[in-house]
């Protein structure tokens, strides 16, 4: 090869050698910066420049899918829009959610979360405020939610170390199931307008769960406020419980503790569907009246329930028939 085609051929070369060398050194990453609904994959805080109304179809506005990744919705409100739909005259699921979360170190914070509201006797409404499913070390903070009926859930399923903190609720209940090493901590669950949804529902369900805390919760208005099912090891303990028919209904669940809540306007403290539901359940200065299933009667001198009112003063009871 002579020197002209030597030159000739470095001519070609030096352009891509230039190009994998700036480039190849530079990823490519999406806009951090969200202003309609996404999908969510690479780490990294996302933040909502603007409000999203998202019309109802059966999908979620925001997936997240991956790890290490922060949505910050700053104050900004996801809203369901556009669409009504019918179940049984009342209303009906037409969305699947706001917000849908699949990974691991996940945060989710400073979001406004609202359904539509009643509009000519017709509702439409998100059936999950937020999803999380199949995820690990979960945070959601500081996120507000508003809606009349009382479908709408918080669910968490298949999760592990899902952390509930700061957020106010509004027309939702909270759910938990085969999600261990839970904490529901210092948030407030309030009124609920929508009065024959909100019949089927206790505002905190824990279901197949094991070792869930849910603590300083101030928690209003409803049938039931909280529902241990299949639960292992729950401890609930210093809440606010006002105006229930049913404070807590407790069924095939194992070494749970509710210690030093406080209930008021609240018709049934404690519920236990049948005798042999329960085992090893701890009752500590609580103020629960305990009622058992339609033919059934609270005795004592057994070891199913451990009623603590002070150190030293100690019961046992079971019911029986």
């Amino acid at each position: 090869m002579g020197w002209k085609d030597k030159i000739v051929k470095s001519k070609f070369l030096i352009p891509i050698i230039i190009f994998f060398l700036i480039f190849g050194f530079i990823k490519i990453y999406p806009d951090k910066n969200i202003s309609s609904c996404k999908n969510i994959y690479y780490k990294g805080t996302y933040e909502l420049s603007e409000d999203l109304l998202y019309p109802l179809k059966n999908d979620y506005c925001i997936k997240i899918n991956g790890n290490d990744i922060t949505l910050d919705c700053k104050g900004h409100l996801i809203k369901a829009s556009s669409m009504s739909c019918f179940l049984d005259g009342i209303g009906g699921v037409c969305g699947a959610g706001a917000i849908r979360a699949q990974g691991k170190n996940i945060t989710i914070k400073n979001c406004l979360i609202e359904n539509m509201t009643k509009e000519d006797q017709k509702y439409t409404f998100f059936q999950y405020a937020l999803l999380v499913e199949d995820a690990n070390k979960v945070l959601i903070e500081n996120n507000t939610f508003i809606s009349d009926n009382f479908i709408t859930s918080f669910g968490f399923r298949n999760s592990d170390n899902v952390t509930f903190l700061n957020n106010k609720v509004n027309g939702a209940d909270i759910t938990f199931y085969n999600s261990n090493y839970g904490l529901v901590e210092n948030n407030e669950f309030g009124n609920n307008s929508f009065s024959y949804i909100k019949e089927f529902r206790s505002k905190i369900l824990i279901s197949k769960s094991k070792n869930t805390i849910v603590t300083n919760n101030t928690i209003r208005n409803g049938i039931g406020a909280f529902e241990l099912y299949a639960s292992e090891n729950s401890v609930i303990y210093s809440n606010e419980i006002d105006n229930f028919s049913i404070g807590f209904i407790v069924i095939n669940s194992t070494n749970d503790k509710i210690i030093q809540n406080k209930i008021s306007n609240t018709n049934v403290s404690l519920y236990l569907p049948s005798s042999d539901t329960y085992n090893n359940l701890i009752l500590e200065n609580t103020n629960l009246n305990v009622t058992c299933i339609a033919g059934y009667k609270l005795l004592g001198e057994n070891d199913t329930i451990t009623i603590r009112t002070s150190p030293y003063a100690i019961s046992h009871a079971k019911c029986y028939l």
